[in-house]
């Protein structure tokens, strides 16, 4: 459901929605002070604003790894609020905006995110891809931006997606910033790389092949 000026007094995009319960509000904007630090960039990023205190308060962009100096947009929450699904053209991709979810260590934190999880071709085309809902079993996908209820929908996929967490943290129990590195058991080839977030935390989905996980930090 998309909010209102009127319920939230808020200046909203388009893309804004609603969490499930109604206290949050996830969308994307470009700002000056967001992650693309380029000069004159337009690069969108994911903000939230929260209901507290019987008011929306100022939104407030989520931390890296989530955004990014590439584009994140169109954002919708899980209804546990553990995932949330965006478009973003950052790194390799299937093509222009993809669909990536992020999965969240703590749900009381909004900037717990793991590093953004490119979706397969099961979510995924050449083209630009969109989250128009997300539903308990169900997320529905569009290419079109404009998200008329008149469009087609042209693909609709499960959200039980496997998802692998962890946490890194060194002999004195503080947070590891580095990489890691998802290897095939068979012959030690890579098949993912992730980054762990400012609290150590990573999260990806699990090849269906045997695997190591090896942390990387400075080579």
């Amino acid at each position: 459901v998309r909010p209102t000026k009127e319920e939230t007094g808020l200046d909203l995009p388009n893309d804004a929605r609603y969490s499930k319960d109604k206290k949050a509000i996830v969308f994307s904007m470009a700002d000056d002070n967001g992650f693309d630090t380029e000069e004159g960039a337009k690069n969108k990023d994911i903000y939230v604003s929260l209901y507290k205190d019987n008011k929306w308060q100022k939104p407030f962009a989520m931390a890296n790894p989530l955004n990014s100096r590439f584009n994140e947009t169109f954002p919708v929450l899980s209804p546990n609020e553990k995932m949330i699904w965006f478009s973003s053209d950052r790194d390799l991709n299937f093509g222009r905006l993809d669909i990536y979810v992020s999965y969240r260590e703590n749900v009381n934190d909004w900037n717990s995110w793991s590093s953004p999880i490119l979706l397969g071709e099961d979510f995924n085309t050449v083209d630009n891809d969109y989250v128009i809902r997300v539903e308990d079993s169900l997320v529905v996908l569009t290419q079109d931006e404009t998200m008329k209820k008149d469009n087609d929908v042209y693909l609709s996929g499960n959200t039980s997606l496997n998802i692998v967490s962890g946490k890194l943290k060194d002999n004195n129990n503080n947070p590891i910033q580095c990489k890691v590195i998802i290897v095939n058991k068979a012959d030690y080839s890579t098949i993912n790389m992730v980054n762990t977030n400012a609290n150590g935390f990573y999260a990806f989905i699990p090849p269906e092949k045997p695997y190591y996980i090896l942390p990387e930090k400075n080579n």
